[in-house]
């Protein structure tokens, strides 16, 4: 396996990343690229189609984000951009974005049953609150498979999340790569408080324990996004007494 990434802050400094690239005495050939984004869809979409006039055989995976690991730390750069290549294992890729859960599972089985050494799913989805659709007679089939991956995501409220391809930009749905060859993954977490996305400032408040507004927005929005809270919240979030 091969690997190598970089950040840019523009995109002036892509296209001299690249051909540096390019020298190395083991370039990349046929690489899986991903690029996550912190910037709007049409500047992934710029680096995107840089990618492919630098390497033309190569599948690429775009997913916005809020932020990056650079080097052990998360930071804010334009965007984060990884190269992997390996020696005999191919990457099928997948999206889907039916309205039916059931046609989604189906389809996705059936995709997945056609491959035939399946050895790592990742997987990617723009929706804050969608499960993945997986059904059980998959995990059932393929109970070592391991499974990983994210939900796009954007450090302004407004801004839609995307994911994007070779040849596509999808707001929508689920984007599976699976991992098919002779190769071992291994998967790992960590539980904890540490940094998962930029800092947000309280900037509105109704007394000592409740908050109103986050970063100039109302809190709910921000609670729900991030959060993932699904049931009707009340108009303000009373944060718990410590003592």
């Amino acid at each position: 396996m091969k690997q190598y990434s970089f950040s840019i802050s523009s995109l002036s400094q892509l296209a001299d990343s690249l051909q540096a690239i390019k020298e190395k005495e083991e370039t990349f050939h046929h690489p899986l690229i991903h690029i996550f984004c912190t910037k709007e869809i049409s500047y992934a979409e710029k680096i995107r189609d840089t990618l492919k006039q630098y390497f033309p055989d190569s599948s690429i995976l775009g997913i916005s984000t809020q932020g990056a690991t650079v080097k052990g730390t998360l930071q804010y750069p334009a965007a984060l951009i990884t190269f992997m290549e390996f020696q005999n294992v191919k990457v099928h890729c997948l999206h889907t974005a039916s309205k039916s859960r059931e046609e989604n599972e189906s389809r996705i089985s059936s995709w997945l049953r056609s491959i035939e050494q399946p050895a790592g799913l990742e997987v990617w989805t723009c929706s804050l609150n969608e499960p993945v659709p997986f059904d059980k007679a998959l995990f059932e089939k393929y109970p070592f498979i391991p499974l990983f991956g994210g939900r796009a995501a954007s450090a302004d409220l407004t801004a839609p999340t995307y994911i994007l391809d070779d040849t596509r930009v999808y707001s929508s749905g689920f984007y599976f790569c699976c991992y098919d060859g002779p190769i071992h993954i291994m998967t790992h977490h960590v539980l904890g408080w540490v940094h998962i996305g930029r800092p947000l400032k309280i900037t509105g408040t109704d007394g000592p324990h409740t908050i109103t507004e986050i970063d100039g927005k109302p809190a709910l929005d921000i609670y729900r996004k991030y959060l993932h809270i699904h049931f009707r919240l009340p108009k303000k979030w009373r944060i718990p007494d410590q003592r």
